[in-house]
């Protein structure tokens, strides 16, 4: 298959992909949409600083909304990468925006969690936590999960920003995963838990053997999670390995 280079620098984003088009952003602070097919380049849009947060699709609002390290949120239109709305935070933002509720909620490093209105990103509510934000949040029901590098993973009303529950501790939280029943949080080093949307009651906790540097990932039952230790782990929710 062709490898399609449109950057002119390193590509740490992951893509995303709706329409026949993939979404990515790159270090060089630029957008691309791709043609899935063909690779051919549909537009670029220059935000500035480097792009590390992955894009978020809101299609029904016909927009692509992402982060960058200078700290803005930048909403493009879908079709012709043109800017619809730009809103700054106080710290770097490389979590992916989550598009929820005709909303987007994305953390920064400045230890805040930011709500805008996704069609005019009119700000919501901002909520700080003790630490940067570089996780993306999760929803369950009407909430939303969030972790912070304090070691806590917050549990959100999203229409008010309002704390229903936390779950507390002291390493980094580095990625979240989201079910109807669990949310899974991952830590810098190397531990997993997970705890009840009801409740913030720790129902189960797993250590592994190395780091931990990405989000797990829940699909029918069962909880994906990759370590530095250079293995895939699997765990039936809440928690028991797969054999």
């Amino acid at each position: 298959a062709p490898v399609v280079t449109p950057a002119a620098g390193a590509v740490e984003s992951s893509p995303a992909v709706a329409g026949g088009v993939v979404y990515v952003g790159a270090d060089n602070g630029s957008v691309y949409a791709l043609t899935e097919t063909t690779g051919a380049v549909q537009w670029t849009r220059v935000l500035g600083g480097a792009v590390h947060s992955s894009p978020t699709v809101a299609t029904s609002k016909g927009l692509i909304v992402v982060g960058d390290d200078t700290g803005k949120v930048t909403a493009l239109n879908q079709t012709t990468g043109a800017v619809v709305w730009q809103r700054a935070t106080g710290g770097a933002v490389t979590a992916t925006p989550l598009y929820f509720s005709n909303n987007i909620y994305v953390g920064s490093t400045d230890g805040k969690m930011y709500a805008f209105v996704a069609k005019t990103g009119a700000p919501l509510w901002t909520f700080t936590t003790g630490g940067p934000i570089t996780a993306s949040a999760v929803t369950f029901g009407k909430s939303i999960g969030v972790g912070s590098a304090d070691g806590t993973v917050y549990y959100l009303d999203s229409s008010l920003g309002t704390e229903v529950n936390s779950l507390p501790g002291t390493v980094p939280i580095v990625g979240l995963g989201g079910s109807i029943n669990f949310v899974v949080a991952v830590t810098s080093k190397g531990t997993a838990f997970a705890s009840r949307v009801t409740g913030a009651d720790q129902t189960w906790k797993w250590v592994g053997t190395a780091g931990i540097a990405s989000s797990p990932t829940l699909v029918n039952g069962t909880v994906y999670i990759s370590g530095l230790d250079m293995a895939l782990h699997a765990f039936t929710a809440p928690g028991r390995p797969v054999e």
